[in-house]
């Protein structure tokens, strides 16, 4: 047999932090929490060119299979929090659905030094966007339409 190279869409970044856990998600339908499974949970920092640019990943592939059951950034309003010694809540963005809060349940120290890495990567965050000046806040922002706009919309429809 050949040896199979596996790409995992990881190559480019750097994993800062990994620890065997327990993944939940909470079913608001329910109240109840609904296991995802077990395995490997990791936090990777993307290796961006630019120095001020800094974006994270939190990624968790079931054990065995490698099936990702989650797979989500780090952003600035995400809701970091200890649950128990031995779990975390967060939330975090889940593609079609939105929004919605997980549990990743491990060994006390895994836990505390997995809160603490996200923590600081969503306050280094939210004071990345605090320094930002108003007016770059957004790109896809309309700018303000002045009269020689309306001249010109006007000549094309004539």
């Amino acid at each position: 047999l050949k040896e199979v190279e596996v790409v995992t869409g990881e190559e480019e970044e750097s994993n800062v932090l990994h620890a065997t856990a327990k993944l939940y998600l909470f079913d608001s339908d329910n109240q109840t929490w609904i296991e995802k499974g077990q395995g490997l949970c990791r936090l990777n920092d993307m290796t961006a060119s630019e120095s001020d640019s800094f974006q994270s990943r939190l990624i968790m592939r079931t054990q065995g299979s490698l099936r990702v059951i989650l797979n989500t950034p780090i952003w600035c309003g995400m809701t970091v929090e200890r649950a128990s010694p031995k779990s975390v809540r967060i939330s975090a963005i889940v593609e079609e659905e939105g929004v919605k809060v997980f549990l990743i349940m491990s060994n006390p120290k895994d836990s505390e030094n997995l809160l603490r890495a996200i923590e600081w990567r969503v306050q280094r965050l939210k004071a990345a966007e605090e320094s930002q000046p108003k007016g770059e806040e957004r790109g896809s922002e309309k700018r303000k339409a002045d009269s020689t706009d309306y001249e010109a919309v006007g000549k094309k429809s004539r």
